[in-house]
């Protein structure tokens, strides 16, 4: 990834400022008698100092003296700047201060929205009742995953399903959230409707019961009817519903999230027939189970990397107030990340703990998978599996260091046969629950850290729930 000072640099180039010219505009904006020198601004650009996270105005004054000079002309441009040098993002008051043109041309609606552009006559209803709105920060990694997935909505209905897979607590429902607001802002869709399959919430460290029923998909174009205020449609046949609602998806590009959909009983169905009524349309779906679709793209969201662990840790840290942590040390933020396993509702559940229990207490209630979020994450996937996956997932928890071949698991004898070794590993895979890398022209599989401290700890919880114990 590009260096703050290098992106520094690019920026002032591209705004034809020497560098004692930006260390004056500086000054300037800060009311300062001499201003930055020119080797001051050297030293950002070369990486020899820094400027310290605290110092807003100096960081909001060099990205505001880059704007006016052309330097930056977008906010995207700017937070990619703030982020390079592990600052957190602008706020509305900062944004509004660098640029107030952008602020002015783009108000937020009452529903908290951007409204898309008025010149192309759209209009943006509220968002999707169902569809949860979290904070969602910009990180480096996971903003070349949105950009990427931009570019496909941009293509108008090809793929129509974009599928965003992983395990639980990835952020699944936040990237989907966020990359359908980007395409609303970008004028790349005229309006965002979705359904979720979610029944649990997990907040504040306890599991919340949302509905007790799961969606099949009469019920999801039901709820597609009711936020198009086609209220005819509820008294359709299902079939009439498809043909209606077709004709919609095939005239206007909508966006249609469907969270959480491995609660779906047939979700492999539900996925299938959308899809055939999508027409021009697409569909956003996040689920724990990969879905076998034709006319989808799948990305399997993974944890944080140990950067973004950083970046998130402290944004989140501020934003509760959670002190400890944001004058955490590099090496206990590096423990984290790797108990985390970069799972973004793992250090969120940390982060709030935090605030009223001492750092080593949180820390080893994670190392021994205490509380609600394993079950959370786990539960209803482990429910899914056949015996011979629960068994070949306890087997690499419990006794596989970092990874193992096939061939090492044939003889475990895991299995009765090599099919049904097969069909464990099929079913693992497909909930994100295996991983697997190309080594030495063989296939190695390994856990996800999460996964392993689930094996190595919670499993006794999760069977006597079950009743197997």
């Amino acid at each position: 990834m590009t260096s703050f000072g290098e992106l520094l640099r690019e920026c002032r180039l591209r705004g034809k400022l020497s560098q004692e010219r930006l260390g004056g505009l500086l000054g300037q904006e800060l009311n300062l008698q001499k201003g930055y020198s020119a080797a001051a601004v050297s030293d950002w650009e070369r990486g020899v100092s820094t400027i310290h996270a605290n110092d807003r105005l100096l960081l909001v004054s060099l990205l505001k003296a880059l704007h006016e000079k052309g330097g930056i002309t977008e906010i995207e441009k700017a937070n990619d700047l703030l982020l390079a040098g592990n600052f957190r993002p602008l706020d509305e008051d900062e944004t509004q201060k660098i640029f107030p043109r952008v602020q002015a041309e783009a108000p937020k609606s009452p529903q908290g929205q951007t409204p898309v552009n008025p010149e192309n006559n759209h209009s943006i209803e509220n968002w999707p009742p169902y569809i949860p709105v979290e904070p969602y920060y910009p990180l480096p990694d996971r903003e070349g995953i949105l950009k990427s997935l931009l570019g496909l909505v941009r293509k108008k209905g090809t793929p129509r399903i974009i599928s965003i897979e992983g395990l639980g607590g990835h952020g699944k429902t936040a990237l989907a959230a966020e990359l359908a607001r980007r395409a609303l802002q970008n004028n790349l869709v005229d309006m965002v409707i979705g359904e979720t399959a979610k029944q649990e919430l997990f907040a504040e460290g306890e599991i919340i019961q949302l509905q007790s029923s799961t969606l099949d998909y009469e019920g999801l174009l039901d709820g597609l009817g009711r936020q198009l205020q086609k209220w005819e449609l509820l008294a359709m046949s299902a079939k009439e519903k498809e043909v209606f609602l077709s004709q919609m998806f095939l005239k206007s590009h909508y966006l249609v999230i469907v969270d959480n959909l491995e609660t779906a009983s047939n979700a492999q169905a539900i996925a299938a027939r959308l899809s055939s009524i999508l027409g021009s349309s697409q569909a956003i779906m996040t689920s724990r189970e990969k879905l076998r679709n034709n006319s989808s793209y799948s990305m399997v969201l993974q944890g944080l990397s140990l950067k973004d662990s950083n970046y998130f840790l402290r944004s989140e840290s501020q934003r509760v107030g959670t002190n400890a942590l944001m004058r955490a040390s590099q090496t206990l933020l590096s423990e984290v990340h790797d108990l985390s396993g970069g799972s973004p509702m793992a250090m969120k559940l940390l982060v709030a703990q935090a605030k009223y229990l001492d750092l080593d207490v949180v820390l080893e209630q994670l190392r021994n998978a205490k509380g609600n979020l394993f079950p959370f994450i786990f539960r209803q996937s482990w429910e899914q599996l056949i015996p011979e996956a629960q068994n070949l997932l306890i087997y690499i928890g419990k006794t596989v260091v970092e990874s193992v071949s096939l061939k090492e698991l044939v003889q475990a004898q895991i299995a009765d046969s090599h099919g049904k070794l097969i069909a464990a590993i099929d079913q693992l895979v497909g909930y994100s629950l295996l991983n697997y890398s190309h080594s030495q022209a063989e296939i190695r599989y390994h856990i996800h850290p999460l996964t392993r401290q689930f094996v190595m700890s919670d499993l006794p919880r999760m069977w006597r729930e079950q009743g197997l114990m």
